[in-house]
């Protein structure tokens, strides 16, 4: 499993996909794109917002998961 920390810059919905949310997501100083399912948790996500997103491998399958994540040292 690896975990992923980032700032949200961009919330935008692909074309012809009316069940998919994208993010564009500053991490480590590069800007990359997301596309993850409308779900309870990606529709609270908002521009701004800091994000943990979380990759993992099972049964030689990715999963990537994303997360809202409030920093404790802030």
């Amino acid at each position: 499993m690896e975990k992923i920390y980032g700032k949200i810059l961009e919330v935008f919905l692909p074309n012809n996909k009316m069940d998919s949310i994208g993010f564009k997501i500053l991490i480590d100083n590069e800007v990359k794109e997301f596309i993850f399912d409308i779900n309870e948790e990606t529709v609270n996500i908002l521009k701004d917002d800091k994000v943990m997103i979380i990759k993992q491998i099972i049964d030689n399958k990715e999963f990537i998961d994303i997360f809202k994540y409030e920093a404790e040292d802030e």
